[in-house]
């Protein structure tokens, strides 16, 4: 259950307010038990004066009037808000959506007059259940959970989704969006929702039930519309201070119209809360504290025939650590983490503002005029609803954001940038190089101080070693002493802006030399042919992880023979070509080979047929689905065999061979 309370009516609020209310519609439960009746002459001072961030504590007493809580000597009492659960905050863009229609369920709290508009004209079922329609209602529609799974699990955006239903004279359409950002320097995502409706006046009554009253002779029927919207987008990285910045942004709009012979009168209830932090990245490359929290609410409500009126909040807060309320295992540990929580917000920070004036904390103890009972109970939960809201967006930053934004910048390593490299390209036998790591720089190139550790095989010292910023560190990697070698290396930096890992491998092979050989012919109507190609490839070590051999070259054709078929003599062969070699280390003791050859590799001869014609690129053989192409051998090498067929409209080819590696080492 999530509870709200002011001062000493803790236990009346809670045993007035309904289980499992949602957070926002519960802190305003507050301002329902307040009455709309004035303040009667001598029941309190005019004025009662509050410390900054406390409210006055306001009691209904008997017949239906409002009085000030006062102590042993007769002083005003004055309280902050106090929350005594909070729901656990959800990843997913429909859950924070959610929040959003429960903060304007709290504005057409805030003043109960709006809302009773509706009331005398509807009733109050029908006002309850068309409002259920369109903040709760979209939530367990199938097209809506169905497009917050697809979005969570694909981890993409799952585009727009709308959902049409009609029932007794109610006709509703849902649309849902969702579009996860990760461009722009920015990782996080943004939803909306609407709700668009039209009720006859035949659904109307039928929303009241058998008990309720009729509706009036002219009413035609009412539209009904909702606007919801979320955004979650900081930045995806710690800058060179360690700060990783956002905002949450949430806004919400109902507007209900009701349909007369006379005319349409609406009432529209708006809600908005942007919340800035600024996340503080440790030296482990964890984050440590939410600190610089910015939270202000506005809610609006109007309706026709009346002006506009806006009540505004603001709080402040910094030093918010990873524990989670949340988290807390029972109710006196969840009190405990609130108040923990509530004890990093400024008292003398912030303010709340409403139509007949306001109060701003920063000014030291404020003094509030009773004789606008409804300026302070709109003020009051106001107050609340921000200083939860404050909670809520902490504990989403806290659960969601942020470990969201730790996995890109630690686990992923997407952020740090780091340069290490060996002094050498190979090794021998229980040889020594020199690993050098350097320029630890943040996503916004800000040079880094970072920690470093080291591992390596055989051994590198020293295994730990500090980065100054824009500095460098050295290790000293000793290779195992058996051959073949393979010396791998690893420098791992944590630093405040995020973790970067980076690896080599040393071997005691300088180069590879790979050697073709394939006797090839070829079969066509008017001739036959073969030939034998070759080619030797020296495949040189190239920077990189996994460590790479490459080679590119020339292929020799030999041993050419064409026998024709027809009255015709063939000579002058044309032969040519160039084939390519790639080797990967594959650990622990292997390497991939692949090669490949160009249009370019053929042989081609001239038919010279009486008594004068001379007929050039009559085809000879070529390597045509030659396999494998890719394959694995040991490391210390070996030879593999190839052949392969083809049969295509020029004619047959066929081909035969090895190709044969073999380190050299230095």
């Amino acid at each position: 259950m999530a509870g709200v309370a002011a001062g000493p009516v803790v236990e009346w609020l809670r045993r007035r307010t309904p289980t499992g209310a949602r957070l926002a519609v519960v802190a305003v439960a507050v301002v329902g038990l307040f009455v709309a009746d004035p303040v009667p002459a001598g029941s309190s001072p005019l004025r009662v004066s509050c410390a900054p961030g406390t409210v006055p504590v306001l009691v209904a007493g008997g017949s239906r009037v409002v009085r000030v809580r006062r102590d042993a000597r007769g002083r005003a009492r004055c309280a902050p808000a106090k929350v005594t659960s909070l729901p656990a905050p959800g990843p997913a863009g429909g859950a924070q959506l959610g929040r959003v229609a429960d903060s304007l369920a709290t504005a057409l709290r805030i003043d109960p007059a709006v809302r009773a508009r509706l009331e005398r004209r509807l009733g109050r079922r029908r006002v309850a259940r068309l409002l259920d329609v369109g903040l709760s209602s979209w939530r367990s529609r199938v097209a809506v959970a169905a497009a917050a799974r697809t979005a969570g699990r694909r981890g993409r955006a799952a585009g727009r989704q709308t959902e049409t239903f009609s029932k007794d004279g109610v006709s509703v359409t849902l649309g849902f969006g969702l579009d996860e950002v990760s461009a722009g320097g920015k990782l996080g995502y943004t939803a909306g929702a609407t709700v668009d409706g039209s009720i006859s006046r035949e659904g109307l009554e039928k929303l009241g039930g058998d008990t309720a009253k009729g509706l009036p002779k002219e009413l035609r029927g009412a539209k009904l519309s909702v606007d919801l919207r979320f955004e979650d987008l900081p930045s995806a990285c710690p800058d060179g201070a360690g700060v990783v910045a956002g905002t949450l942004r949430a806004s919400g709009l109902i507007r209900v119209t009701v349909t007369t012979t006379g005319g349409d009168s609406s009432v529209t209830a708006e809600a908005e809360v942007e919340a800035s932090y600024r996340g503080k990245v440790g030296d482990d490359a964890r984050w440590k504290t939410i600190d610089d929290v910015d939270v202000r609410t506005r809610f609006s409500l109007g309706a026709t025939g009346r002006g506009t009126e806006t009540w505004r909040a603001r709080r402040t807060g910094s030093g918010f650590g990873r524990e989670a309320i949340t988290d807390a295992k029972d109710g006196a540990a969840t009190r405990q983490a609130i108040e923990r929580d509530a004890g990093q917000l400024a008292p003398g920070r912030g303010g709340i503002w409403g139509p007949q004036g306001g109060i701003n904390w920063s000014r030291g103890a404020s003094l509030w005029d009773l004789r606008s009972v409804a300026n302070v109970k709109g003020l009051i939960a106001t107050s609340v609803a921000n200083y939860l809201l404050t909670l809520a967006a902490v504990e989403y930053v806290r659960k969601a954001t942020l470990p969201r934004l730790e996995k890109h910048w630690y686990d992923d390593e997407a952020c740090l940038k780091l340069d290490a490299a060996a002094a050498d390209r190979t090794i021998s036998p229980g040889g020594t190089t020199t690993i050098t790591a350097r320029d630890a720089r943040a996503a916004d190139g800000t040079p880094v101080p970072a920690s470093l550790s080291a591992s390596g095989e055989a051994s590198v010292a020293p295994d730990q070693a500090a980065l100054p910023a824009a500095g460098s560190a050295a290790f000293t990697l000793t290779a195992p002493a058996a051959r073949p070698v393979k010396a791998a290396w690893k420098v791992v930096a944590l630093s405040r802006a995020g973790k970067r890992t980076v690896t080599g491998t040393l071997m005691d092979r300088s180069r590879y030399r790979v050697t073709l050989a394939l006797a090839g012919t070829a079969t066509l109507a008017t001739h036959d042919a073969s030939a034998d190609l070759a080619g030797v490839l020296l495949a040189e070590p190239q920077d990189g992880t996994p460590q790479r051999w490459t080679a590119s070259g020339p292929v020799s054709w030999s041993n050419i023979v064409f026998t024709p078929k027809i009255p015709c003599t063939y000579g002058d062969p044309v032969a040519g070509g160039v084939w390519t070699v790639t080797i990967t280390d594959v650990p622990p003791e292997q390497i991939q080979l692949t090669w490949t050859v160009d249009e370019a590799t053929r042989v081609n001869a001239s038919a010279f047929c009486p008594p004068s014609a001379v007929i050039p690129d009559q085809v000879g053989p070529r390597p045509i689905a030659v396999a494998p192409t890719t394959f694995t051998l040991p490391a210390a090498g070996g030879t593999r065999q190839l052949t392969g067929t083809y049969a295509g409209g020029e004619g047959s080819f066929s081909s035969d061979g090895t190709l044969k590696v073999e380190p050299e080492t230095g």
